[in-house]
């Protein structure tokens, strides 16, 4: 099954709203929230004149960057096979409640900008959640690049299935960690903290330790320009940066025209990072990277059942979704 949808998004929607027409309004997907916000309306993408509509009335709108139009495509088990790449949500383990390592501060001293932000080795991780995981998100401060967290089981798997793009570090257990203190010197933010683990309190005794993931190849999308950037509100910003010396964006509110991944460049790699757009000459950094999946490695996951894969789509009940262009 595959399911399209479009989401159009801007105060100009509010103000329309009550002007719908019935065969409008039926094509509308509501969901919790989003039927109480106003400034946005969802489409089943299958209701072409609906489309068609929202299309026409909204069409200066979208160009002048006072509204927004996405598209997003929701896809089960059946669709796998029509599509070469996929994003997926490994569960996010938390700074400081289940991971727990140093950091490197940034450089850049712009608000928001990442540049020089690095995840320092060794880190560790709380036992009772990290033990019953195959695949995680490591969340950090200053967290630019995507770093997973693997267990000692899928790892094997993805060597055997010869799975590219991971490299591996090893982690530590902690068990019980107490009287955590957040601090910050020499340019490196980490935790001290007193651990109360004994052999009574371990919930997963002889569990083996899991591995860092880091994915190493980064690539730029291709785009052919940059559209108005669009506040949340509906209000325009300023920039569409962060940080202009580092062309760090703020994602949330920046569009491009044509924005592709470049398959070409990414070959044989299981896993790669996109860490920003490209238009001819001139790089513009994302806040924070992303990360996506071949069919391969997508189909060795889930042939596998691999614990710590969260829903992707909002109707569907996939842990997966085509990559977003």
């Amino acid at each position: 099954m595959r399911l399209e949808r479009i989401i159009y998004y801007g105060q100009i929607v509010a103000l329309l709203r009550e002007g719908f027409p019935e065969y409008v309004k039926k094509a509308i997907l509501v969901r919790f929230p989003y039927h109480k916000q106003l400034s946005l309306v969802e489409i089943n993408a299958e209701c072409h004149e609906a489309v068609l509509y929202f299309d026409e009335i909204l069409r200066n709108s979208v160009a002048a960057g006072e509204c927004r139009r996405d598209y997003y495509i929701e896809i089960d088990k059946k669709e796998i096979p029509n599509y070469t790449h996929f994003g997926i949500l490994p569960l996010w383990l938390g700074y400081g409640t289940q991971i727990f390592c140093n950091v490197h501060r940034p450089t850049c001293t712009y608000d928001g900008c990442m540049e020089g932000a690095e995840l320092l080795s060794p880190v560790r991780v709380k036992k009772k959640r990290a033990s019953r995981l195959d695949i995680g998100t490591v969340d950090y401060v200053f967290n630019k690049e995507v770093i997973l967290l693997i267990s000692a089981r899928m790892k094997r798997i993805f060597e055997s299935e010869g799975i590219t793009g991971l490299t591996y570090e090893p982690t530590e257990y902690v068990v019980l960690p107490r009287r955590v203190h957040l601090f910050t010197e020499n340019g490196i933010t980490g935790f001290r903290y007193k651990e109360g683990a004994s052999s009574d309190d371990d919930p997963a005794p002889g569990a083996e330790t899991p591995f860092l993931a880091r994915i190493p190849n980064a690539f730029y999308r291709r785009a052919d320009a940059m559209l108005p950037a669009l506040h949340p509100l509906g209000l325009h910003r300023d920039s569409p940066f962060y940080c202009e010396i580092h062309s760090t964006l703020a994602s949330d509110y920046s569009r491009f025209e044509g924005s592709r991944v470049p398959t070409d460049e990414i070959g044989d790699l299981d896993f790669f990072q996109v860490q920003g757009v490209r238009i001819r000459d001139r790089i513009f950094n994302y806040d924070r990277n992303v990360f996506f999946v071949t069919r391969k490695a997508l189909e060795v996951l889930l042939k596998n059942k691999a614990k710590g894969l969260c829903r992707t789509g909002r109707f569907l009940r996939s842990t997966f979704g085509p990559m977003w262009e």
